[in-house]
């Protein structure tokens, strides 16, 4: 079960940095830069209700 789901997530990863990649290539930003603003911007949505704790407010 474990094992499924760690490579259901890798290939999920290698999707996105793939996609990532491709999208940069016609872009100006690298595609390194694009895979982290994606991880950032999927975090901020998928967690709006953290950020309030971990920002002590």
């Amino acid at each position: 079960m474990r094992k499924r789901t760690l490579l259901v997530v890798a290939v999920l990863v290698l999707a996105a940095a793939w996609c990532m990649n491709a999208y940069a290539a016609e872009g100006e930003i690298t595609a390194w830069q694009g895979f982290w603003n994606s991880i950032g911007g999927f975090l901020y949505n998928a967690l709006p209700w953290n950020w309030g704790s971990w920002m002590g407010k």
